[in-house]
Parts: C-alpha cells; sequence; structure tokens
C-alpha cells in the first residue's frame, strides 16, 4: 500500500498511523467493556461506522438494524437494505 497520494507533496503516514492506532484503541475498547458485559459502546457504534463503512467500503444502503425493532444485541448491528 502507497503511502503518498496524487497530490504533490502529501505524505499519508502520519495520517494512516494515526488512524490505525485510532481503530486499534477503539476495538479493544469495545472488547474490553463486552468482556465487562457493557453494551452502551456498541449501540452507539452502530451510528458512528455507518458513514466510515459507507466511505471506506462503498456500502451505499447501511442501516441500524436496531433502530427497526430487531433487538439489541451485543455486537455491531449494521444491514445493508439494497436488494
Amino acid at each position: 500500500m502507497s503511502t503518498s497520494s496524487n497530490l504533490p507533496g502529501v505524505n499519508l503516514q502520519k495520517p494512516l498511523v494515526r488512524t490505525s492506532s485510532l481503530m486499534g484503541w477503539f476495538v479493544e475498547k469495545i472488547r474490553n467493556d463486552v468482556d465487562k458485559g457493557l453494551f452502551e459502546i456498541n449501540r452507539l457504534s452502530e451510528d458512528i461506522l455507518i458513514p466510515i463503512l459507507s466511505e471506506v467500503y462503498g456500502y451505499t444502503h447501511l442501516e441500524n438494524l436496531n433502530k427497526n425493532g430487531g433487538g439489541n444485541f451485543p455486537g455491531i448491528d449494521l444491514g445493508d437494505g439494497f436488494y
């Protein structure tokens, strides 16, 4: 993976390292909370991750499945509404 962009003088190394570090912290925080039986971060993450996953993976119809009466489970419950 190249860490340079198509823009002259733009180096993506620092932002990539920072993003990786923050995502690692995020995953560990979720794991630790779930191990303690705390699921609030999962519920909040569902809405936070929709725009991120949409941008990174091109999903255009992601939705939070818990908002439609689907219950709440110890995981991040997102679905792609594309049929």
